[in-house]
């Protein structure tokens, strides 16, 4: 680019903030650099003053006053409404930490969300931003800018792992990617990318996956003196409603004995069933209800308790609807509701270390919100059933629907299901080079490495040069 333009990155928490220094550094050789955050800390200051960069901080929740005027409230939220073209219970609902004071304390956190408005008007308005680089899109950081700098006609870059092979960017929030017939970063093999698929082998080296130093940390001084950090940041970022995003060990250490240790044992006795090899089959993973993909892409299946009821109401007779624990969220599922769920008569619920490829094996159709493995199933040559927007929506042999009301019809016509194996079997392969094509190989394990921010810093260059073109 013969000039520099303008990119805004925005963070919550201060461990990712100072984390996301190292990317503004890189970023900084070819672009203007605007760094916001919801964090304000010593430490966070003391690192951008190191590398030269000045930061906009968002100013806390708990420094709002309460309002006293209602009308004015609403109607500042009603134009902001406007802009966003949604629903803003919506947006509200899609963060979770904001959510959850939202409940306790509605006129706060609504004058609040108006000051964070307008805070991020004024930095990208001032600074005239045009770009946005983002990890995530469900939180006040990641949403606002997205819809500020897009009605302006600029673009958020989100960063999306494409599965075992690397990560693309995609300026919709909300959907499929953006770029998959667009740019050629280098040849494709499908044949060999779905052998990686099913020996789930990543495409960088698998050595690097959950790496730690280790012997980092060996030495009894630098293990101490990384806990005084830890707990240095829990405390100078006390007052951020994103603060249970640093690292905190007490908690970790204590939700793992109980899920997966006593909690998990209980599950196993009280819901786990089995697999009859003489039963037809549909399968539905249970989502991290937790994350954008369900609060903002699909809230209406927040319930999932109560969606996999509703499935298990809507499909033929015939079937057995199997359903399983994601693998992340393990344990942190009601036990009470499991156990529901297993004494329903076509439903079974099976141990979440078997995985979703062997389950493949067991069933006809793959039903899911928006779930990667829905994904994986079409290298299966399975039907998918999606209910939220997801990146494969255009996938061959994906069936999109909105309501569960839907299911019977679609599972029993035999014209549409016949149409849909052939438009997978055709068409999988010419969708997927075009996305891998697109994709850059990448160890998505470690974004923070030195020589990973300097590639994603060039992915994005190709990107913005590819839609300048246009």
């Amino acid at each position: 680019m013969t000039q520099k333009e303008t990119i805004l990155f925005s963070q919550m928490d201060l461990t990712d903030s100072i984390n996301t220094i190292k990317y503004v550094e890189e970023f900084k050789k070819d672009f203007n650099v605007v760094y916001s955050t919801f964090a304000e800390s010593e430490l966070l200051y003391n690192a951008a003053a190191r590398s030269g960069i000045s930061l906009h901080h968002i100013p806390f929740l708990k420094d709002t006053e309460v309002p006293t005027n209602r009308a004015e409230i609403d109607d500042k939220l009603q134009s902001i409404e406007q802009e966003v073209g949604m629903p803003l219970e919506k947006v509200f609902f899609g963060d979770r930490e904001f959510y959850r004071i939202y409940k306790k304390n509605e006129l706060t956190c609504l004058a609040w969300f108006i000051k964070v408005w307008e805070r991020f008007r004024k930095i990208i308005e001032e600074n005239d931003v045009m770009h946005h680089f983002c990890f995530g899109e469900d939180r006040l950081h990641d949403l606002v800018p997205y819809y500020l700098i897009k009605n302006r006609g600029g673009r958020s870059y989100l960063v999306r792992i494409v599965p075992y092979y690397g990560v693309t960017y995609t300026n919709d929030f909300f959907g499929r990617f953006t770029h998959d017939y667009n740019i050629k970063i280098n040849k494709a093999n499908f044949e060999d990318y779905k052998k990686h698929i099913k020996e789930n082998k990543v495409y960088f080296n698998p050595a690097t996956i959950n790496r730690i130093d280790y012997y980092k940390y060996a030495n009894a001084g630098r293990l101490f003196r990384r806990l005084q950090e830890i707990e240095k940041i829990n405390w100078q970022d006390k007052d951020n409603i994103y603060k249970d995003h640093n690292i905190k060990l007490l908690p970790i250490l204590t939700k793992k004995l109980w899920s997966n240790g006593i909690k998990g044992r209980l599950t196993k006795a009280l819901a786990y069933g089995q697999i009859d090899e003489d039963q037809r089959y549909i399968y539905y993973p249970f989502h991290f209800t937790d994350d954008a993909q369900v609060r903002l892409k699909y809230p209406e299946g927040y319930n999932q308790y109560e969606l996999i009821r509703n499935i298990a109401r809507n499909i033929p007779v015939s079937f057995k609807l199997l359903v399983k624990e994601h693998p992340a969220y393990v344990g942190k599922y009601s036990i009470g509701e499991l156990h529901d769920l297993s004494k329903l008569p076509n439903i079974v619920v099976i141990d979440p270390k078997i995985s979703s490829k062997d389950i493949f094996n067991y069933s006809d159709y793959v039903i899911t919100i928006n779930s990667t493995v829905g994904y994986e199933a079409l290298f299966y040559d399975k039907i998918v059933i999606t209910m939220g927007n997801s990146f494969y929506d255009d996938f061959p042999g994906v069936i999109k629907i909105r309501d569960v009301s839907e299911l019977y019809k679609i599972l029993t016509d035999d014209g549409l299901i016949s149409c849909k194996r052939e438009e997978l079997s055709r068409g999988l392969k010419e969708k997927t080079i075009a996305l891998l094509e697109s994709t850059l190989q990448y160890d998505y394990y470690h974004f923070y490495d030195e020589d990973n921010i300097k590639k994603m810093k060039d992915l994005l260059l190709i990107y913005i040069n590819d839609q300048r073109k246009k």
